[in-house]
């Protein structure tokens, strides 16, 4: 089946493509919401507009993050989390104070051994806060025994979670997600809008319509380096300077320390990196 390359994206038909899209959907394993859940439609509808473009913003991260979260034996669902937390970019800051792909806060990242070196704000580090965006996800679905109260925790921190179960309790109210109706609007929406997410992709291959084109197969990896800037890296490593720098976007001018970095597996995956980012 021939490739189309439409609007800058190269496509092909998700039954005979979507390689990695159709492995996550495969295994997906977060619960069903309840049926009446009318966030999830609302959320659908909004995640609508731009679907393809906004999940082609998972290249070229998607792979590593899928493979990181089935090691840990995680949902598939989790490896979508950036999506709904950065739109998959690795320097994104929010408004109180969040950074990187996974959002973490100050200290939440010290308490997961994110380290920030220098210029390097470790949150904005793939490979750092992939690793601890796991460790705390399993954590709290460890404390509380569901991964949908486990989400909200992610997104408002385990005590808000807490409080509002308490709250529910003094009522004699369920303490499941969907009846936590005290929680913040935007954790309230949390995992309906990742729930949500992974209908649509659902739906996207059931109805054959194109996914943004991502193979089964690894195309960054990790290796050791030395510090250095990108231009004596890039000569070292066998990459352009400017591909180094995108794909670890915590160093500006390349590490101060030996660092793990992000590197593209060959030269054929440094021009899909390029293209992706560029």
């Amino acid at each position: 089946m021939r490739a189309l390359l439409l609007a800058g994206f190269f496509w092909i038909p998700a039954a005979y493509s979507a390689g990695l899209w159709t492995s996550i959907i495969q295994s997906f394993g977060l619960p069903e919401a309840p049926a009446d859940t009318r966030m999830i439609v609302e959320q659908s509808r909004w995640l609508k507009g731009g679907l393809l473009d906004k999940l082609a913003q998972a290249r070229p991260w998607l792979f590593y993050v899928y493979q990181e979260t089935q090691r840990a034996g995680l949902p598939s669902e989790i490896a979508l989390l950036p999506f709904v937390e950065s739109a998959w970019d690795p320097t994104a800051k929010s408004h109180v104070g969040a950074s990187g792909m996974w959002q973490f806060m100050d200290g939440t990242a010290r308490d997961y051994q994110v380290q920030t070196q220098g210029q390097c704000d470790g949150r904005q580090d793939i490979i750092q806060s992939t690793g601890s965006a796991i460790r705390l996800l399993e954590d709290l679905k460890n404390e509380f025994g569901d991964w949908s109260l486990a989400l909200a925790a992610y997104n408002a921190g385990a005590k808000r979670v807490r409080d509002a179960q308490k709250k529910n309790l003094a009522n004699n109210r369920s303490t499941d997600f969907w009846a936590l109706d005290s929680l913040a609007q935007e954790t309230q929406l949390y995992v309906p809008r990742l729930l949500a997410l992974r209908e649509l992709l659902k739906e996207q291959l059931v109805l054959d319509e194109p996914l943004p084109w991502l193979p089964y197969q690894q195309i960054i990896r990790v290796v050791d380096s030395p510090a250095g800037d990108w231009s004596t890296l890039g000569s070292n490593l066998g990459f352009d300077p400017q591909t180094l720098e995108l794909l670890n976007p915590c160093w500006k001018s390349g590490p101060k320390v030996a660092s793990l970095l992000l590197v593209p597996v060959d030269a054929r995956r440094e021009s899909w990196v390029r293209q992706w980012l560029d």
